[in-house]
């Protein structure tokens, strides 16, 4: 997990392999590690002692019950957990030329529902109504700035009536 971490922070990394992962996705990752750790140790298994070709079913299934009924994490959670000890073992699978499957391959993430909302015309429309300049004044920090813009209504009419998001809008001709 070290190694990985070296790996991560582009440690004695080759140019070509280098990666640009930002401080907080690092930090997501380590947290994930030393969640999978907090696995094995409620479960009296030394993570010093395991070597990770030794890695299998039985460790996933302890990680998998640990996430979800000691941590009670929902789909999403879970399933970024579970993808980043898989490329975990990926990753020590390829450095050390291991001749293993990587268990978390077996690993059937849990579907997510996205609940999309919508608002109604009355809402959209009321929407627009409250945007004019004196709302638009900014207080937050030292600088008082209106944010208010004349094309604010237009573009998000424009939004609304393409359905594309923000960057595809703003780039429209």
């Amino acid at each position: 997990q070290l190694r990985y971490i070296d790996f991560l922070d582009n440690v004695d990394v080759p140019e070509h392999q280098k990666n640009t992962l930002s401080d907080q996705r690092k930090n997501e990752i380590v947290s994930c590690l030393k969640i999978f750790n907090e696995a094995l140790t409620k479960h009296s298994i030394n993570k010093k002692l395991l070597v990770i070709n030794r890695i299998n079913d039985t460790h996933v299934g302890l990680f998998h019950n640990y996430l979800l009924v000691d941590k009670n994490y929902k789909g999403n959670t879970y399933n970024n957990k579970m993808s980043t000890l898989k490329t975990f073992l990926k990753w020590a699978i390829d450095k050390f030329s291991l001749r293993i499957n990587n268990p978390f391959d077996k690993v059937k993430m849990i579907p997510v529902l996205i609940k999309k909302d919508t608002i109604s015309k009355m809402e959209f429309k009321n929407l627009l109504n409250i945007i004019k300049p004196e709302n638009g004044i900014d207080t937050r920090g030292n600088i008082k700035r209106n944010r208010y813009k004349l094309y604010l209504k237009d573009a998000l009419e424009l939004a609304l009536h393409t359905g594309g998001r923000r960057e595809e809008v703003i780039e429209l001709k």
